[in-house]
């Protein structure tokens, strides 16, 4: 066994600040970091560490981990859940239907913190949103169904000056909004 010297024990030790969790809410931010890595269990997911732009917290980090390959018994609804999360963040930034983790580096858009109960990891992101207020993804609106034209304007009828007028009126139809109940 090897002893080590007594210098390798002089060094002067840094303090860590202690960041307190981050409180729930929408923040602006710029996506630092992303890239794709292992799961534990042989699935994958995309690691993003954000930084958040402006206000009291600007500078702090938020870090997330979408799941989109997943082996485990929820293997369906892990992966929906975190391919869902990395369309609605694709879009977020202008860039739908990228393919590359570098695509994402510099983008800007809004998230949602939310709280959690894990002591390690107190905040998570919960939505992804553009930073403009326009909503995340696009949604699909069917068409309006067809309107019938108005019928054309009848010629006008020469006036029979022999006919009552009055007589003439409660002879047509009556608009639904006037009949009785």
């Amino acid at each position: 066994m090897a002893m080590l010297p007594t210098e390798a024990f002089d060094v002067e030790i840094e303090q860590k600040p202690d960041y307190a969790p981050i409180p729930a809410g929408d923040y602006p931010v710029v996506i630092k970091e992303a890239e794709l890595k292992d799961t534990a269990k042989g699935g994958m997911r995309v690691a993003i560490r954000y930084e958040i732009e402006a206000g009291a917290l600007a500078g702090r980090l938020v870090f997330d981990s979408l799941n989109i390959i997943n082996t485990g018994p929820k293997k369906a609804t892990v992966e929906q859940i975190g391919r869902r999360q990395l369309h609605d963040l694709l879009g977020a930034i202008g860039k739908p239907g990228s393919q590359d983790t570098n695509d994402m580096l510099g983008g800007r858009l809004k998230v949602r913190i939310k709280l959690t109960n894990n002591v390690d990891f107190p905040n998570e992101v919960g939505k992804y949103m553009p930073l403009n207020n326009a909503p995340a993804r696009q949604t699909f609106t069917p068409p309006a169904a067809p309107q019938p034209e108005p019928a054309a304007a009848a010629p006008a009828a020469a006036v029979d000056m022999d006919v009552d007028p009055l007589e003439v009126a409660a002879a047509q139809p009556k608009a639904p909004w006037s009949r009785a109940a």
